[in-house]
């Protein structure tokens, strides 16, 4: 069974969630901002970085046993997965 934190990673999903992208869409409508917005790539790979450092810290405490959750085994093995998203989104889809 997959966690749940893996819809950020764009696993298939179990609801009919809409696109990111449709998501935004409607948001700039709604918001009267013009699509796409700038920098949008940015946002996205900074929230992917911060993901990265909270899962890295997780995994850090599971290394010495001090993890709060018998979750955060699960959630700490999210850590390479975010960091690559990260560097995918930066250096070859945005080449920020």
């Amino acid at each position: 069974m997959k966690g749940p934190l893996e819809a950020f990673l764009d696993a298939p999903r179990p609801l009919p969630v809409p696109e990111a992208d449709t998501l935004l869409k409607l948001y700039c409508t709604k918001r009267g901002l013009q699509y796409p917005i700038k920098n949008w790539d940015f946002c996205v790979a900074f929230a992917f970085f911060r993901l990265a450092v909270i899962t890295q810290g997780i995994a850090a405490r599971v290394a010495r046993n001090q993890a709060s959750s018998g979750f955060a085994s699960e959630v700490a093995k999210l850590f390479q997965p975010c960091a690559k998203r990260v560097y995918e989104i930066g250096y070859t889809e945005a080449k920020l």
